[in-house]
């Protein structure tokens, strides 16, 4: 049992929905991103934050951060497709999206 428990750690992948503006920073703290990933990937690039409100960011591993769009679901179909777990929306409230929808 330890060893299959040891291997299911391993194998777990998991992705976030999460906001763009000043929140970014925090929020990918919040699921423990690296500072030097979060530099390098997310923070500095402007086509991701200057093109998208929200975007999904997922982790395989320690090493390994992707992130894609955010297309009006509360999951993307490219994670859920390839067998990642959704974990929530972090520091995004549900009228958010509300607004959002509506176009308020």
């Amino acid at each position: 049992m330890k060893h299959i428990k040891s291997f299911e750690s391993n194998s777990l992948k998991s992705y976030w929905l999460l906001p763009t503006d000043d929140r970014f920073e925090a929020s990918l703290k919040k699921i423990k991103c690296p500072q030097n990933v979060m530099d390098r990937k997310f923070l500095f690039n402007s086509d991701l934050r200057n093109k998208h409100k929200y975007v999904f960011i997922a982790s395989y591993d320690k090493e390994i951060w992707n992130w894609n769009p955010y297309k009006g679901k509360n999951t993307d179909e490219y994670y859920e497709e390839s067998n990642y777990k959704f974990k929530g929306a972090i520091n995004i409230p549900e009228y958010e999206f509300s607004a959002d929808k509506y176009n308020l």
